[in-house]
């Protein structure tokens, strides 16, 4: 009798251990590696009722702007997923909310080109489905000119904040001969000339399995990794073709760079003791990049808290 007293107890104790054991798992978060197909950092968390997931291409962002084609990854972005399976702008739109697919972010003004959603759990097998294949979208020349018409609106200094214009003057001059030295958002003349052609070769050469990276984060079950997985291989290269890109290591100030002038900082920046850029050092340079995020910053900054007298007139 006592013999059996001990074997249940002792099963009671290893039952509570692992109601115990299960409790905390399912509160923790935990971190998965994987390479296969690609690289994938997974972030686990059972009791999720969402899933997260970001693509990010390496370098397939404003890295690979060139002369010709400035702008190209920005374009791309304001592309990407507006129709999908040849649905219409409002029809793609009603099919992510049915679907659950929320927070929907597409950029390629950074290094890299960064792809985000978030969806219900529940329905993460057919909204996924939908999303990744908009990836293989088949643009039109009407699709294209939409997006022609957005930019240079975006790109024209006359509806730029001041602390965008100062911003730009200031990485012209601290990264010259770079594309860091360009507007983000592109070259109004070469986005014009851009070509479906050029969209079609830049998804091509920049969307690819060997440089792309996963983030997800929510519920983690293999079947639906495998799910995102065999859908993005079905829509993007093996292999990225890659535009070099200048090393900022190689790049030299050219002394014959324009000179900006105290009555162009007055008219930039409102501030009417002017800076002579052209005289400052690449430390100090960066010294003042910093100042004037803390001024200008359109969050914290002092700045733009109160109106700022502007003159785009020349002096």
């Amino acid at each position: 009798m006592k013999k059996v007293s001990i074997i249940s107890s002792l099963f009671l104790i290893i039952l509570i251990s692992f109601f115990l054991y299960k409790s905390r798992n399912e509160k923790s978060l935990s971190l998965i590696y994987l390479k296969n197909p690609c690289e994938i950092v997974v972030f686990n968390k059972v009791e999720a009722k969402q899933n997260y997931i970001t693509l990010e291409f390496k370098n397939a962002g404003v890295l690979q702007n060139s002369e010709s084609q400035h702008g190209i990854s920005a374009l791309i972005s304001k592309l990407l997923f507006r129709k999908i399976n040849g649905l219409t702008v409002a029809e793609t739109s009603e099919k992510l909310q049915q679907l659950g697919i929320t927070n929907l972010s597409v950029s390629g003004l950074s290094d890299n080109f960064v792809i985000s959603f978030s969806v219900v759990k529940d329905q993460f097998k057919q909204a996924v489905k939908f999303l990744i294949s908009g990836l293989g979208e088949k643009f039109t020349e009407n699709d294209l000119d939409y997006v022609k018409e957005f930019f240079p609106i975006q790109i024209n200094p006359e509806n730029s904040q001041p602390d965008e214009i100062l911003f730009e003057k200031l990485y012209q001059h601290l990264y010259p001969n770079h594309v860091y030295g360009k507007n983000v958002t592109g070259s109004s003349t070469a986005l014009t000339k851009i070509t479906l052609e050029d969209i079609n070769n830049f998804i091509k050469n920049n969307f690819a399995l060997d440089n792309l990276r996963i983030y997800y984060a929510g519920d983690y079950l293999i079947e639906k990794l495998r799910v995102l997985t065999d859908e993005v291989s079905k829509f993007i290269s093996k292999k990225s073709n890659q535009n070099k890109i200048p090393d900022l290591k190689d790049i030299k100030v050219n002394c014959n760079d324009e000179k900006i002038s105290n009555s162009n900082i007055r008219d930039i920046c409102g501030i009417s003791t002017g800076i002579r850029l052209d005289k400052l050092s690449k430390q100090e340079k960066a010294a003042l990049y910093i100042i004037s995020d803390a001024l200008f910053n359109k969050i914290n900054g002092e700045f733009l808290k109160i109106k700022i007298p502007i003159s785009r007139s020349e002096e």
